[in-house]
């Protein structure tokens, strides 16, 4: 049996209805939730971090503390996205962030130009 994901995003929000009262009842069915809440939006949560990051000027290899984003434009609403509307813990966040990062960035030294 194939599961097709390549569905329409009415779909994806009839499941996420029904989903939603059982969300506390399994680990897996939770995970689902948040990610069919997270793909709602053209970003993903990590793409959305990135842009925030390399448009504010901070360095995009790591995520910075809290207080640190919420210093900046935005900053306030990524975070109230983060722990509020996706329920996700800040550390759990990072975590993920750094292995997007690592998956589809390749990272180098920089070089000196002396």
């Amino acid at each position: 049996m194939q599961l097709s994901l390549d569905l329409p995003k009415y779909k994806w929000n009839e499941i996420l209805k029904y989903l939603t009262p059982h969300r506390d009842e399994s680990e897996n069915v939770s995970m689902l939730c948040t990610a069919i809440e997270m793909t709602k939006e053209s970003q993903t949560l990590n793409q959305k971090i990135y842009t925030f990051l390399v448009s504010n000027g901070l360095p995009p290899y790591q995520l910075p503390p809290a207080r640190k984003i919420a210093k900046y434009k935005g900053g306030p609403g990524l975070i109230k996205v983060i722990r509020y509307r996706l329920d996700l813990s800040y550390g759990d966040v990072r975590d993920e962030y750094s292995k997007y990062i690592a998956a589809n960035y390749k990272l180098t030294p920089l070089e000196d130009n002396q």
